[in-house]
């Protein structure tokens, strides 16, 4: 269970500044000047390469609340959910949008 209170920004117990600061490290440590994988057109490789996608999150959620700007929409009741996947062999993505009903 995640507990915060979108009024209050930092505050120990009830504040999201952590929460927010924890997905921004993250997202920096893991997905800031990559350099390992491909560029990808839709999540997918160009033909013949067999290797992982960069995932550029900056151009994903520009148009989004969920930037480090918007503070990934945490000062609102509906905050940014960010799920990684590992090692899905054979998955390719496909985009969608999902609205959760309240």
């Amino acid at each position: 269970t995640i507990f915060y209170n979108p009024n209050v920004y930092d505050d120990s117990k009830s504040g999201y500044k952590k929460l927010e600061r924890s997905l921004e490290l993250f997202l920096g440590e893991k997905y800031d000047d990559m350099e390992a994988g491909a560029e990808c057109d839709n999540g997918k490789p160009q033909e013949g390469e067999n290797t992982v996608c960069n995932f550029d999150y900056k151009k994903t959620f520009e148009a989004t609340a969920c930037t480090a700007d918007k503070h990934f929409a945490y000062d609102t009741a509906s905050p940014c959910i960010m799920v990684k996947l590992n090692k899905i062999i054979s998955w390719v993505p496909s985009n969608s949008s999902v609205q959760m009903s309240s």
